[in-house]
């Protein structure tokens, strides 16, 4: 199921900010997220969007997030969450944000 943040708010290339997923709709309310990953979609043919591991990745309750930088100018990056819950359960959602001039 798409989740509502499949659409990210664009992202200037000079900002440094987060984007995040809520999974409450694939996931009970006792489900604990144990472990959440990022990665940029092989599918990106232009790589310069990054992934920053400072400030760190990380999760809150049934959100997660990620720290974006960069990326050219009119390119839209798909950008990849694997999170591992505390019942086994590994579930991915991807979620796509556009570099944009502000």
């Amino acid at each position: 199921m798409a989740l509502p943040y499949d659409q990210w708010d664009d992202l200037d290339p000079d900002e440094t900010d987060f984007r995040f997923i809520n999974w409450a709709a694939e996931l009970d309310d006792a489900d604990v997220i144990t472990q959440s990953t990022w990665a940029l979609d092989p599918s990106n043919v232009d790589t310069n969007l990054e992934i920053l591991v400072a400030p760190a990745p990380g999760m809150s309750g049934q959100n997660t997030f990620v720290w974006l930088s960069g990326g050219t100018i009119g390119v839209k990056y798909k950008v990849t969450n694997t999170i591992t819950v505390d019942n086994g359960r590994v579930l991915q959602q991807t979620g796509k944000v556009k570099v944009k001039a502000r």
